[in-house]
């Protein structure tokens, strides 16, 4: 994980497993892409590879004040998952934290002699049940952490990016299919701001927005959840400009390609293998899914049965 500018904000961390084991033996594939498989060298670094081909870096994702860890890691996975490398981030304030109870599954209600502790600090030391909807996410993205906006504000600009803020004002272009008619053209850096959960972008950024963008709904549901809304904007952008697709400059890949190299690393012979490939990387993988066989189901074998009638889960079934 890179991780700039405020560094003693409450942000999350995590961790998860790395990709699956090389094999040494085969030899080195001609170029090309082709996908991942048992008997394909360097397993792990062409999966780096085709990570990096396809890294964004002209939109960041900007969260301003979320609340909820569990909203929070989510956003982060599915960023990373869609290729996003940036991620700006104000602290949630201890002012605007709910007060909760903390309660374990089947006790008593709380009375008025419990204690009562922020919902953050709740959450936050409950954060390993939370982390695995992250999926060590942060380990392989750049955060910029803040513990103001206008810092934040400050720095986007600084870092060249346009602002649109999410908004549900009748003031807010659509965004996507029905925005064609709006003109939204996504600018060359693009910083899209989800506010805090219930009030969502605070004014300041609504003041320095060069757009304010609303997603289409045809329902009564006021709005969707953070981490939902989130992932819907990604793919929007996704959809309005599939040029953005590996837009990472060439220096920031390089500099993430030795820190994740570093990361698949098992032991000393290996980091001293790995980097001396960094002037010469394998060839990247069609993309990043891992081969059957080293996928396995993150659930305990009793649930995966029941699911499946008693069968043995098969990944790619």
């Amino acid at each position: 994980r890179q991780r700039v500018a405020g560094a003693n904000s409450p942000c999350c961390g995590g961790a998860a497993a790395t990709a699956s084991g090389d094999s040494r033996e085969g030899g080195e594939q001609d170029g090309g892409a082709v996908p991942d498989a048992p008997d394909q060298p360097l397993r792990r670094l062409r999966r780096v590879e085709a990570a990096l081909r396809d890294r964004i870096g002209r939109v960041a994702v900007v969260l301003e004040r979320t609340a909820n860890s569990h909203n929070f890691a989510a956003v982060l996975r599915t960023a990373e998952g869609l290729g996003f490398q940036h991620i700006y981030v104000v602290s949630v304030l201890p002012e605007v934290q709910r007060l909760e109870a903390p309660r374990k599954r089947g006790s008593a209600p709380p009375t008025s002699n419990t204690k009562r502790v922020p919902a953050w600090e709740e959450d936050d030391a409950q954060y390993d049940l939370h982390v695995g909807v992250g999926r060590g996410a942060t380990k392989w993205l750049t955060l910029h952490v803040f513990e103001k906006t206008h810092d934040a504000i400050a720095a986007l600009r600084r870092d060249g990016f346009d602002i649109w803020v999410t908004d549900l004002s009748q003031r807010a272009k659509p965004l996507g299919v029905r925005g064609s008619a709006s003109g939204l053209v996504v600018p060359p850096k693009l910083a899209f701001v989800m506010g805090t959960e219930g009030a969502g972008v605070s004014q300041a950024f609504v003041d320095a927005a060069d757009e304010r963008v609303f997603l289409p709904q045809s329902g009564f549901a006021d709005s969707f959840n953070i981490s939902v809304a989130a992932a819907m904007m990604m793919q929007q952008l996704l959809f309005m400009a599939p040029e953005i697709v590996g837009s990472l400059p060439e220096p920031e890949k390089r500099a993430l390609r030795e820190q994740w190299y570093l990361e698949m690393a098992r032991n000393e012979e290996e980091r001293a293998e790995f980097l001396a490939l960094l002037d010469n990387p394998p060839p990247a993988f069609t993309d990043t899914r891992r081969h059957d066989s080293h996928r396995t189901p993150r659930m305990r074998p009793s649930d995966v049965k029941k699911m499946v009638d008693g069968e043995s889960y098969q990944p790619g079934r």
